[in-house]
């Protein structure tokens, strides 16, 4: 092998090898982008289920209380808070007094059956509140149920997108790592040739130690492939 083959091989293996070094570092940072991509969509598609999980969450606390799963107290705090909710207080009034025009109209005002009416649509409005309620509060505890599902989903989904792309850019730098080291080898041994040559160039000099040496440094880049 020529001495300009030999120096324009090591000029090659040079730029082999750098090339190699910045290819498998652009594939490396194409996967980091692609990972970094998906962490902020999980992160804006929880932000966007967050109200619904939290909401859900509560309203689920709150059908509980209301149906005495947490205890008397807390079953009589939720029957009261809504006794004192404006949608039952317009109830009452509204149905009371249609009920005290109705015995105003027929003269029964101060009857036992007007008192009745009025007793028994206090509880039968409450009743209905209640059971009102409690199909809101599911309804709502349903929605966060779903979200919190959506974005399992998700999450799971995304989790395995990004150990795929993880493992991609594992095998990025691995490949990069070899290609470098085999540049290097071809590096080595033309670099080994040139020192031969220029050495048995020289009066009484040994050409057979540049030999060696380039032999030992190919040998030495073999070592990391």
């Amino acid at each position: 092998m020529g001495f300009l083959s030999d120096i324009a091989n090591v000029f090659g293996s040079i730029a082999k090898g750098n090339a190699a070094k910045d290819a498998a570092q652009q594939q490396v940072n194409g996967y980091n982008q692609g990972i970094d991509t998906l962490n902020n969509e999980s992160d804006r598609i929880n932000g966007l289920l967050s109200p619904y999980i939290t909401s859900g969450t509560n309203a689920t606390n709150a059908e509980g209380a209301l149906l005495g799963l947490g205890g008397n107290n807390a079953q009589t705090a939720a029957i009261n808070n809504l006794q004192a909710s404006p949608l039952f207080q317009s109830l009452m009034r509204n149905g009371q007094e249609a009920i005290l025009q109705n015995g105003s109209a027929t003269g029964g005002l101060r009857g036992g059956n007007i008192q009745s009416s009025l007793a028994n649509f206090g509880s039968d409005t409450l009743a209905k509140v209640i059971q009102q309620q409690l199909a809101n509060l599911g309804g709502l505890s349903g929605q966060g149920l779903s979200a919190v599902g959506s974005s399992g989903q998700f999450g799971a989904n995304a989790a395995g997108s990004i150990a795929a792309l993880d493992q991609a850019a594992g095998r990025a730098r691995a490949a990069g790592i070899l290609d470098k080291a085999q540049a290097d080898q071809g590096l080595y041994a033309s670099g080994g040739d040139i020192l031969s040559q220029i050495l048995s160039a020289i009066p009484g000099g040994n050409g057979s130690f540049g030999n060696k040496f380039g032999s030992t440094l190919s040998n030495l880049a073999s070592s990391f492939i």
